[in-house]
């Protein structure tokens, strides 16, 4: 039965053009690398810094961040804190300036944030208390 050997040896060198091919074949693996590692490094750049112009749904869970954030020192006019907290049912069930309007009284903040369930809350809460938020009811 024949047998078959492979080498892993540049079959050019066997040529008199050897160091040349293994040079332009050495520049083109390069020149690959080279253009994965930028088109990664622009996927990144645009993730870090474009993303936040470009989606709306990231632009208000900012918004909604900066103004749970807002109430971490203690309100000098004494109204109680009402923090609503949920997923996107929160977001499209209840209509927001209604609740805000229903309680003139009170400071009332929501924090929409989409596919999150009940143990991420638990978490997210946790975090917001360190973080110095005391709201007087929480809303989940």
């Amino acid at each position: 039965m024949p047998s078959s050997t492979s080498n892993s040896d540049w079959i050019a060198l066997a040529n008199t053009d050897g160091a040349a091919t293994k040079q332009s074949v050495q520049r083109a693996i390069l020149a690959l690398i080279l253009i994965v590692a930028g088109i990664l490094l622009g996927a990144e750049l645009n993730a870090r810094f474009l993303f936040l112009h470009i989606s709306h749904i990231q632009q208000r869970i900012v918004e909604d961040q900066r103004q749970v954030l807002a109430y971490r020192t203690p309100s000098r006019d004494a109204q109680p804190l009402i923090l609503l907290v949920g997923n996107s049912l929160l977001l499209r069930g209840l209509d927001y300036p209604a609740i805000k309007a229903k309680f003139p009284d009170a400071h009332v903040v929501r924090c929409v944030i989409e596919n999150t369930i009940f143990f991420d809350w638990y978490y997210g809460l946790n975090h917001l208390f360190r973080l110095g938020i005391r709201p007087t009811r929480v809303v989940l």
